[in-house]
């Protein structure tokens, strides 16, 4: 039974969702403070090799969080339950309303 990495795009968010469990007792909040921990080292280390990591682990709390409050002032949601962890990256321009 594999396991797959998906991102489904809704109106007013986009959520990124990773089978199983975060690594070596990092949790969401630890990660927003910049906590670090590889989960896939054979990944990070290409990513590395071909120039996409700037300073390992450091994508949530400079790029993610950073950018989403620069780009709408929201704030994603990092959540890990028993099987999965998800990041939800909100769209403040959507107003909820289905009215044209």
């Amino acid at each position: 039974m594999g396991s797959f990495r998906s991102g489904t795009i809704y109106e007013d968010r986009l959520e990124v969702v990773s089978p199983g469990r975060l690594p070596n007792g990092i949790t969401p909040q630890r990660m927003i403070t910049g906590c670090r921990s590889s989960r896939n080292q054979l990944l990070k280390d290409v990513m590395r090799d071909y120039g996409y990591l700037e300073h390992m682990g450091m994508g949530v709390p400079r790029k993610i969080v950073k950018e989403m409050q620069k780009h709408n002032g929201t704030s994603p949601d990092l959540v890990e339950d028993e099987k999965r962890f998800l990041v939800r990256l909100w769209n403040k321009n959507d107003t909820g309303s289905s009215c044209g």
